[in-house]
C-alpha cells in the first residue's frame, strides 16, 4: 500500500493535533493516516465508514477462494510494483547533530551534544539534534531527528476561546483595566522539542563535517580590557 507525505505523521504529531487528522480522515480529505513510532510505521488511521467496508471486501474474498485467488496475484503485482518505484536510502550520517542553511546550500555536521553558535531562536528550526542524513536513489537528501521549535506569544482580547486557538493556554491571564472591564493578555514563548524527518529543498550542498573538538578557548574581552 502506498501512502503520501501527507498521509504520514509521527504519534508525537498526532497526540498534539488528534482532533485534526480526525477531521482530514472523516471528511475524506485523506484516505488514511499512517503513524510513526519509534522509527517504524506501525499503525493505521481509517474512518469506520472505509473500516467497514474493507471488512466486507475480507469477508467475501474469504468465501469466494477463486477471487481471493486473483485478489493476492493482484496484489503481489502492486507490492513488486511498489517496491520498485521506492528510492533505496543510503545513510550517510548519524547519531550526530545537524544544521542545514538553505539560502546558503550548506550543512554542518557536529559530535552530538556540541552546540552551534551564534544560532537565535528563530535558527533552531534549522537544527536537528541526534540526527541522520541520508540520501535516496535520485540524490534527494533527508534529514530526520529532534528539533527545537521555539515560538514568541504576544495578543490581548476579550474572547477567551480565540485567544485559546491561537496560543498555549498556560500564557493566557485574565486582567482588569482600571476595574471597568476584564480582557485577556498573552505574553511569553513556546518550546517543543520535536521529532522530524526533514527533505533538504536542493540536491547539491556543502557539506562541512566536525569530527571532534581538540580544544577550546574562551576570553571575556570585558576583563582583558580591565586587566590592561
Amino acid at each position: 500500500m502506498q501512502y503520501s507525505q501527507n498521509e504520514i505523521i509521527s504519534s508525537e504529531e498526532l497526540a498534539l493535533s488528534l482532533d485534526t487528522y480526525m477531521d482530514k480522515v472523516l471528511t475524506g480529505e485523506v484516505e488514511k493516516i499512517a503513524i510513526v513510532h519509534n522509527d517504524a510505521m506501525n499503525s493505521v488511521m481509517l474512518s469506520v465508514t472505509e473500516y467497514e467496508r474493507m471488512k466486507k471486501a475480507s469477508s467475501l474474498l474469504k468465501d469466494n477462494p477463486a477471487l481471493s485467488k486473483l485478489f493476492q496475484e493482484q496484489q503481489s503485482i502492486s507490492v513488486n510494483e511498489e517496491v520498485n518505484q521506492q528510492p533505496t536510502l543510503k545513510l550517510l550520517y548519524s547519531g550526530v547533530d545537524i544544521r542545514i542553511d538553505e539560502e546558503e546550500k550548506a550543512i554542518i555536521i557536529n559530535p552530538t551534544g556540541e552546540r552551534f553558535y551564534n544560532s537565535g531562536c528563530d535558527d533552531l528550526q534549522t537544527i536537528f539534534r541526534d540526527a541522520s542524513l541520508s540520501v535516496d536513489a535520485n540524490g534527494n537528501l533527508q534529514i530526520q531527528g529532534v528539533q527545537t521549535i521555539y515560538n514568541k506569544h504576544y495578543d490581548s482580547g476579550l474572547n477567551y476561546e480565540e485567544l485559546l486557538c491561537k496560543h498555549p493556554e498556560q500564557l493566557i491571564k485574565k486582567r482588569s483595566f482600571l476595574g471597568l472591564f476584564s480582557y485577556y493578555s498573552v505574553d511569553g514563548s513556546m518550546t517543543r522539542d520535536i521529532k522530524s524527518l526533514y527533505f533538504c529543498e536542493y540536491k547539491n550542498y556543502q557539506i562541512t563535517q566536525r569530527c571532534e573538538v581538540l580544544s577550546a578557548v574562551v576570553e571575556d574581552a570585558r576583563e582583558k580590557k580591565f586587566k590592561s
